[in-house]
C-alpha cells in the first residue's frame, strides 16, 4: 500500500469493501436501477470521499495535482487512491469521473 494513499483517506478500507464497491460500480451510469446493498456501497464510496475531503485536499496540494474537467484536484486524487485500492485488492479499476459524478449527485435509482 502506497503512503500517499493512506495520507490521502481518512481511512483504508479493508479489502473486502474494496471488491464489494468495485462490483457495485460496475455498469454503474446515470439513471441507473441499483439493489439497495449496491446502493449502501455507493453510499459508503460517498461518505469516504467526504470523510476524506480535508485531507485529499492537503495531500492533492502537495502532489500538485491538477483538476480534471469539473474535478478538483481532490477528487482526482480520491479518484486516484480508489483506482489503485481497486487494482490492487479487485483486479480491475472501474471508477472513473463519470461513475464519480453518479455517486456525488445519486443519479440513480434503488430497486
Amino acid at each position: 500500500m502506497h503512503r500517499w494513499i493512506q495520507e490521502a483517506l481518512s481511512e483504508v478500507p479493508p479489502e473486502s469493501d474494496i471488491i464489494q464497491w468495485t462490483e457495485a460500480l460496475t455498469g454503474l451510469e446515470v439513471g441507473a436501477t441499483v439493489t439497495k446493498d449496491e446502493k449502501e456501497h455507493l453510499r459508503a464510496i460517498e461518505d469516504l470521499y467526504t470523510d476524506s475531503e480535508p485531507a485529499l485536499a492537503d495531500q492533492a496540494a502537495e502532489m500538485d495535482v491538477l483538476s480534471l474537467n469539473e474535478f478538483p484536484p481532490k477528487a482526482v486524487l480520491f479518484m486516484a487512491c480508489f483506482r489503485e485500492l481497486q487494482a490492487e485488492y479487485a483486479g480491475k479499476a472501474n471508477l472513473n469521473p463519470h461513475k464519480l459524478r453518479v455517486i456525488k449527485d445519486r443519479k440513480y435509482s434503488v430497486k
